[in-house]
């Protein structure tokens, strides 16, 4: 059977009555990525980690947000590491606020860096809370687990914040950002 890419063949050649040992398969090498295709990064390495940002300073609360289009999970710790709220809320400004309304005097806020951060942040800057934007790929390494879920993720984010181990993206400025998204 031929390929029909490349014409070359797939299968063992069908010569014997016996088909060849796995050696005799014929493979095509895989194409050089470019510069700027899905996976021509370079993978993180315990070195590179050495070299990220963490979020070290110290706080009253802790809060973990696992953040999605139409949900986030919000995770606080107290300072001795207690949970004072873990619960699912609307990703909508008011619900975030509502909830995080007796711990506001000494909170920062912790978001992973993905698609729907943006509005998180600015409300933070305009609440004056702290905020810190996660790198997703260092977190990833960080604690990255068997067992994930929003409740437990939201969790991790505020134990990484408290433990000073959060990895640190750059929060783009908000005037910036529509030209940004254009490019």
């Amino acid at each position: 059977m031929a390929s029909e890419v490349t014409g070359r063949c797939l299968s063992p050649s069908i010569t014997r009555s016996r088909p060849k040992p796995a050696s005799a398969w014929i493979f095509q090498p895989m194409p050089k990525l470019g510069n700027h295709e899905a996976g021509s990064g370079r993978p993180a390495t315990p070195e590179t980690m050495s070299m990220i940002r963490v979020y070290n300073q110290q706080h009253r609360f802790y809060c973990g947000v696992d953040l999605h289009a139409r949900t986030m999970y919000t995770h606080i710790l107290d300072s001795a590491g207690k949970v004072v709220l873990d619960k699912n809320l609307p990703a909508q400004p008011a619900a975030f606020l509502d909830a995080v309304k007796p711990f506001r005097n000494e909170l920062v806020v912790g978001c992973e860096c993905m698609f729907a951060w943006y509005w998180l942040a600015d409300l933070c800057e305009d609440e004056h809370l702290p905020f810190a934007l996660g790198h997703a790929l260092a977190m990833k390494l960080i604690h990255g687990g068997k067992t994930k879920n929003d409740k437990l993720d939201a969790a991790k984010l505020a134990a990484l914040l408290k433990g000073g181990l959060f990895p640190l993206a750059h929060v783009y400025p908000r005037q910036k950002r529509p030209t940004r998204d254009l490019l």
